[in-house]
This record gives C-alpha cells, sequence and structure tokens, in this order.
C-alpha cells in the first residue's frame, strides 16, 4: 500500500510541475524576424516576418501574422526553467500550414498540383528571457511531397523574436 501512495504522491508533483512549467510562459508578444523557404532544386526564399502569438493557461496557443490563415495547437513545457515550451499544431491548423506551404511551393517552383506527404518538425518552440519580457519562436519545418509526379523535399524556417506580455 505504501508503494501505491508515493507512486499516487509522485504523479501529482509530477503534474503540478508541468502545470507551473506552462502557466509561466502565459501570456503574449507581437515577435518581428526573418522566414526562409527552400525548395529542393528549385531555390530559396528569404524575408521578414511578424507574427503575433498568445498562450494561455491551459496551455493553448493561438498565432497569426498579416499573411495566411491563423494557426493554433498545444504546448508542452520544455527544459526545467519553466521558460520554454514545445509547440504542436492542432489537426485543423497542422493541414492548414501544409496547404499553405503547398501554395508556397507551387509559386516558387511555378508547379501546379503540389501534394505535401509529410510536414515535421525539426524544432518549434516558444522560448522567454530570464525576465520573461522578451520571447523567441523557432519554428523550423521539413516536408516532403510531390508536384506533377515529380518528388520533392522544402525546408520551412522561421525565428522570430519580440516583446512579450505575461498574462
Amino acid at each position: 500500500m505504501k508503494t501505491l501512495e508515493t507512486l499516487a504522491l509522485l504523479t501529482a508533483l509530477v503534474t503540478c510541475h508541468v502545470a507551473a512549467a506552462s502557466a509561466q510562459v502565459v501570456g503574449s508578444g507581437q515577435l518581428r524576424g526573418q522566414l526562409s523557404f527552400a525548395v529542393k532544386k528549385c531555390g530559396t526564399d528569404r524575408g521578414r516576418a511578424e507574427v503575433g502569438i498568445a498562450v494561455a493557461p491551459d496551455g493553448t496557443w493561438t498565432a497569426g501574422s498579416g499573411e495566411g490563415l491563423p494557426l493554433s495547437g498545444t504546448s508542452q513545457p520544455l527544459g526545467t526553467s519553466g521558460r520554454k515550451l514545445a509547440l504542436a499544431f492542432d489537426p485543423q491548423s497542422a493541414a492548414d500550414f501544409a496547404a499553405q506551404q503547398a501554395d508556397e511551393i507551387g509559386l516558387a517552383c511555378r508547379v501546379s498540383g503540389v501534394v505535401i506527404d509529410s510536414a515535421a518538425p525539426t524544432r518549434f518552440t516558444l522560448a522567454l528571457n530570464p525576465k520573461r519580457t522578451r520571447a523567441t519562436l523557432v519554428v523550423v519545418y521539413k516536408l516532403v511531397g510531390s508536384a506533377g509526379g515529380k518528388p520533392g523535399k522544402a525546408t520551412f524556417k522561421l525565428r522570430a523574436s519580440g516583446r512579450w506580455t505575461p498574462a
């Protein structure tokens, strides 16, 4: 019986720690930075990006820019500082993101019928500075698909930072 009580206590402590770490990142920011989109055998497009992002107490987040659809998803604490989150798209936003990237590939390569078979993040994080006054969003996605029956790969990268307002 003692082992079960100890296990229950440890589970409760871990749950509280995860909730507390997520709650410490609650807030919003308007972040500015660089965006690059590279399509193998087609070229690279670079530009400036501006993203508004908000993290709710339940760990969900929403983000948007002047271009494209608003995106949203969930977050998990990353590390022990309580200042970094691993982000993930919800299913609808994952589909919207892939569709936006298919459109970008089509424009960049002057092809139609682009199909994204997989879109996998290699890095998707939001991190706050120690004072929790600035945030940095890093998004790196590897995309695999085809256009006109020819297979191809692309990489989407975004790094943006700016003032963070805790909620």
